[in-house]
């Protein structure tokens, strides 16, 4: 496959046919996953020259009171010209498939160097909402710098629920993510997403594992974690996210953060077998040098980049 924006292609002795089988993966389950789940695709001289699949997003479209979706799999063979040309098209025909559909509010996520896929978008009205760099650590080639923790970290139970949720409210108002930079989103149900979010990872249903942190016996953080079960049945690399990451005023300054990351490299050591090649990866807005800086300090570099983009599809007064 031609392609070379393939997802988690920084991993380490993982070979291109298995990305492949990744993809593929991925393209079945958007398919499959609801009714609006679909896909275009061009064809030039007979050959697949690009494709693009439209997953329609119901957690979202119920915080937000509004039908939402999701453009992926944007992808597209030949020169710059020739790539902007047929995702244009494709981009253009899914957005009318938006509109048929009652479709308000749709996104995509893009590698930060598919620059005919961002144009293409950029043609079609979306308009960038964040860019955000990825860090990766291979605990199989390089274990992480020990460090010991500034604060007592342990697993949440269910008497942290809303103390956690209290906390993520708190946390998570205003934050300048792609939900609260789009003018067309509510800043009450930006916050509302957060917050149930992290209500659904306490309960397990969006995460795998949540720490707590704690100062003189006070909730003062708290850290949700991911194990990428899929990545590790095609590739055979068990791959760890430390998803979303809080901390209180009264915590900060005391290295709670960086903490949380050693403790969530602690557990993916933990989860994954000895035998399997481990990793851990985390995501953040591309302004936020000081996390950044954080994750250098517990032996974490840079790996990947995307640009996230909205359009919202409501007409001017509705």
């Amino acid at each position: 496959m031609a392609y070379p924006y393939k997802p988690y292609r920084y991993l380490r002795d993982v070979e291109d046919a298995q990305l492949v089988d990744l993809i593929t993966q991925q393209i079945e389950e958007t398919l499959q996953s609801n009714s609006l789940g679909q896909m275009q695709v061009c064809r030039c001289q007979g050959q697949h020259a690009g494709m693009a699949a439209l997953r329609f997003l119901p957690w979202d479209s119920r915080i937000f009171r509004k039908k939402m979706a999701r453009v992926e799999h944007l992808i597209a063979v030949g020169t710059y010209g020739q790539k902007l040309d047929i995702l244009d098209g494709l981009i253009s025909r899914l957005v009318v498939e938006c509109e048929n559909n009652g479709v308000e509010h749709v996104s995509a996520r893009v590698d930060a160097s598919d620059l005919p896929c961002i144009h293409a978008l950029e043609q079609n009205g979306f308009r960038v909402m964040d860019v955000l760099v990825t860090y990766y650590l291979d605990l199989s080639l390089s274990p992480a710098t020990k460090m010991g923790y500034t604060c007592t970290i342990r697993e949440q139970t269910p008497d942290d629920i809303e103390t956690v949720v209290s906390l993520a409210r708190e946390a998570f108002h205003g934050y300048l993510g792609r939900f609260h930079t789009d003018p067309h989103l509510h800043n009450d149900r930006c916050d509302e997403l957060y917050a149930e979010w992290v209500r659904n990872s306490c309960l397990r249903t969006a995460a795998d594992y949540v720490a707590v942190a704690e100062l003189a016996e006070q909730i003062v953080g708290f850290a949700t974690f991911a194990q990428h079960k899929h990545i590790n049945t095609v590739t055979g690399t068990c791959l760890v996210e430390p998803v979303l990451i809080a901390v209180s005023p009264v915590g900060r300054g005391r290295n709670v953060y960086t903490s949380f990351v050693a403790h969530g490299i602690q557990w993916a050591q933990r989860v994954c077998s000895p035998t399997t090649s481990t990793g851990l990866f985390i995501k953040t807005q591309i302004g936020n040098i000081a996390v950044q800086r954080a994750w250098c300090n517990l032996g974490l570099r840079p790996a990947a980049s995307h640009v996230t983009l909205h359009k919202s599809l409501r007409k001017e007064g509705e």
